[in-house]
């Protein structure tokens, strides 16, 4: 990785969907530089994959929430969750969920999830997520402002 990986990376983040030579010319770099070192970054797994940032208020989903999740490890029946099991399942399970990241310090997960209303947001952490089994305990925090 050095300073030309990181002016590719820096446009691609920019805009995905920039062509390798558009690429090529705002970067200044030859075509068949910016297309062999894109090449490599996909085989090494540098990039992952190519993405779109959507606005999630015109699509009805205005309001965004963080969930902090507290995981109860063993179950009354004995039966015992692992955060990656929980945090794989909540992902997978809930179209609602934008991520979910396994984290340290008093809590054990953070999910980031979009509702459309307020009435849904409450419907999902009584209804669904608190039924989760290992799910413990949640708080919530509700965004005013995305930056």
């Amino acid at each position: 990785m050095d300073q030309i990986d990181e002016k590719i990376l820096e446009e691609l983040n920019e805009n995905s969907a920039l062509s390798k030579r558009k690429i090529a010319k705002r970067s200044g770099l030859p075509l068949t530089t910016v297309f062999h070192r894109i090449k490599k970054m996909e085989k090494e797994g540098i990039i992952r994959k190519y993405t779109i940032e959507i606005d999630h208020e015109k699509l009805g989903f205005g309001i965004c929430a963080y969930i902090l999740v507290s995981i109860q490890q063993n179950s009354p029946d004995g039966k015992k969750y692992s955060q990656k099991e929980i945090a794989t399942y909540i992902k997978k399970m809930f179209a609602n969920v934008e991520s979910v990241s396994i984290v340290t310090g008093d809590i054990d997960m953070i999910i980031k999830a979009r509702f459309k209303s307020i009435k849904e947001l409450n419907s999902f952490l009584t209804s669904k997520l608190r039924n989760v089994d290992g799910v413990a305990k949640t708080v919530t925090s509700v965004v005013l402002e995305e930056v």
